[in-house]
């Protein structure tokens, strides 16, 4: 992973001690995950072998049985679980991908801090498969990431969740990061855009390609306010940069306060095949703040 990713390293560290079967936080069951994975790939066993010679099935399916108390045989479930992670990856790798050559590219071009990230977020980026069938197959680990009721954008955008910090995107005001203030809608970094009570613009852009078809940009926005009534006052607007042209696809405001995320969609498809900027701006006026939460940023085609 470190030669992969050029020598950088995801964000959170492994508690010590962690363990393959206990949940250890998101990044420790993606590095260690996928160190586990490359040796079970490589030796075609599926097995973690400790020094003294007794070995875990890293291919263990079955859920976790609160009646038995944890161990080796009755793993934790879930992406924070390195054993969950390594049986995923080594799936994956067996069942649909061909190997791990595609994820090796992928990881070439994309950091993920997380195994969620690099499922949802930058997978796609490459052509790997995230389709119903493949998340069927990530959940017979206890991974479950089939959806919800908004689902989440299913990629086109790198670090679209903000796992990675700022990387792939170009901010100003600082407005990426893991606070505690206001939860991540997934994860737990994401992009708080206004928030001053002063008169302030932040921005947020990436430069993307949008894929050919009809092409929905999504993206969960909460939206917390000072304000009272429906007045606007504070506005994010999403835009598209197409060379010269700015075109505006909505604004958010003030006025959309609500106590928790909302999926949003705006659509691409005029821009389907071209390079262009996706940005965020908000702009707040000299008085009485307005928070702009944004999480899980992504392209939806069909």
């Amino acid at each position: 992973m470190d030669l992969l990713y050029g020598g950088w390293w995801p964000v959170f560290g492994c508690p010590d001690p962690h363990y393959l079967h206990k949940r250890s936080g998101p990044s420790c069951g993606w590095t260690e995950g996928f160190a586990n994975a490359i040796a079970g790939h490589a030796k075609g066993d599926g097995l973690f072998v400790f020094p003294e010679g007794e070995s875990v099935d890293l291919m263990n399916t079955t859920p976790n049985d609160p009646s038995l108390p944890t161990s080796r045989t009755n793993p934790e479930d879930g992406d924070q679980v390195e054993l969950r992670v390594a049986g995923a990856l080594i799936d994956l790798w067996r069942k649909v991908d061909g190997g791990p050559a595609g994820t090796f590219d992928n990881m070439r071009r994309y950091r993920s801090t997380t195994f969620r990230e690099w499922f949802n977020d930058d997978r796609p980026l490459t052509g790997l498969d995230v389709s119903a069938a493949t998340r069927n197959l990530v959940y017979t680990h206890t991974i479950d990431y089939r959806g919800t009721t908004t689902p989440p954008p299913t990629g086109g955008v790198a670090n679209g969740g903000f796992e990675s910090g700022t990387a792939n995107w170009t901010i100003t005001g600082g407005v990426v990061g893991n606070w505690t203030t206001y939860p991540a809608h997934q994860g737990s970094w994401y992009a708080w855009m206004g928030g001053n009570g002063v008169t302030n613009i932040d921005t947020l852009s990436q430069q993307i390609t949008v894929p050919a078809g009809t092409s929905t940009l999504g993206y969960h926005l909460r939206v917390v306010t000072q304000e009272a009534g429906t007045t606007i006052y504070d506005t994010l607007k999403v835009q598209v940069v197409d060379g010269s042209t700015t075109t505006t696809l909505t604004t958010w405001s003030n006025a959309n306060a609500g106590g928790s995320y909302v999926y949003r969609t705006a659509n691409l498809s005029q821009w389907q095949g071209k390079t262009v900027t996706l940005k965020f701006v908000s702009a707040e006026d000299y008085s009485l703040r307005t928070d702009f939460l944004i999480d899980t940023v992504g392209i939806a085609t069909s």
